[in-house]
C-alpha cells in the first residue's frame, strides 16, 4: 500500500471514529505509572516501555528515541510535547489517552516518526498539534475515565510515591501574566532564546535573554490566551512551559 492510500485509509478510519466512537471509555492506570506532577523533561531513550500520568497544569517534554511502547495518560489541563531540539527526532511507539482540555504536540522537524504514533483515545476538546493523524487506532470518547485503584487514588495530589521529583532550573512570574514576564534561570539557561508559540505551532514572538540570572521581558505583539513558551539555551537544549496571557 502506497503512502497516499495509507494516509487516505487512516484518515477514513479517523473520520469514522469521529462520528461513531463516542462511547464512554474507562482505563485502569497501571500500578507502575510515573506520575508527572510538575513541568518535566525526559530522555525517551532511557525510559523505553514506560507509562506516564500527566497531572493538570503539568507539561512533559519528551525527546530521544525509544525501543519500547510508551503510554501517556493526560489529565485535563496536562500537556505532552515531543521535541527534537535536544537530540534525535523522538521515534518510538506511543499511545495517548487524552482528556478534554489536554494537549498533545508533536513538535519535531521531521514527520518520519508519524507511523510510530500507535494509538489515540481522546475526548472532544483535547488539542492535537502536528500529530499527522496517522494513528493505527483512533477513538473519540464521549467521556474518558481513569481508574486510580491500582495506585491508591489521588495520584496528582503530590503524595503518591510514584511522582517523579524533577526540579526545574528556572522560574517565571507572574502566572498568568499580562504584558511583562519575569524570568529567573540558572547558568544552564543563560544566554537563552525565549520563543512563544500559539497552539498551532505558529511563533508569536521571541526574545534573547541576557547573561543575568534574572530577566524581565515586555511582550510587544497583541495576543492572549494559552501559549507554549520555549527556553532554548546556547547549547541548543530546550525546555517548554505552558503559559497564559490575559
Amino acid at each position: 500500500m502506497n503512502i497516499f492510500n495509507k494516509t487516505l485509509l487512516l484518515f477514513t478510519v479517523s473520520l469514522c471514529s469521529f462520528f461513531f466512537s463516542k462511547a464512554q471509555c474507562s482505563y485502569v492506570i497501571p500500578a507502575d505509572v510515573h506520575v508527572i506532577s510538575m513541568d518535566s523533561s525526559i530522555n525517551n531513550s532511557l525510559l523505553p516501555g514506560h507509562q506516564f500520568l500527566i497531572c493538570p497544569g503539568s507539561t512533559l517534554t519528551v525527546y530521544g528515541n525509544s525501543t519500547g511502547t510508551n503510554k501517556f495518560y493526560l489529565e485535563s489541563g496536562a500537556a505532552v510535547i515531543f521535541s527534537d531540539s535536544m537530540g534525535a527526532t523522538p521515534y518510538g511507539i506511543y499511545s495517548f489517552y487524552a482528556k478534554s482540555g489536554s494537549i498533545v504536540h508533536y513538535n519535531a522537524s521531521s514527520n518520519a516518526a508519524y507511523p510510530f504514533l500507535y494509538s489515540l483515545v481522546w475526548e472532544q476538546g483535547a488539542t492535537l498539534i502536528d500529530t499527522g493523524g496517522l494513528f493505527n487506532y483512533d477513538s473519540l470518547c464521549s467521556s474518558l475515565i481513569f481508574d486510580y485503584s491500582l495506585i491508591g487514588g489521588a495520584p496528582c495530589s503530590g503524595t503518591n510515591s510514584n511522582n517523579l521529583k524533577l526540579t526545574k532550573n528556572f522560574s517565571i512570574t507572574p502566572v498568568p501574566f499580562s504584558n511583562e514576564l519575569n524570568i529567573y534561570c540558572t547558568n544552564s539557561f543563560s544566554e537563552s532564546e525565549v520563543i512563544f508559540y500559539d497552539l498551532s505551532g505558529r511563533i508569536l514572538e521571541q526574545f534573547i535573554l541576557s547573561d543575568e540570572a534574572s530577566n524581565s521581558i515586555k511582550l510587544n505583539n497583541n495576543w492572549s490566551g494559552i501559549s507554549i513558551m520555549e527556553f532554548k539555551n546556547k547549547n541548543g537544549e530546550s525546555h517548554f512551559e505552558k503559559v497564559i496571557r490575559y
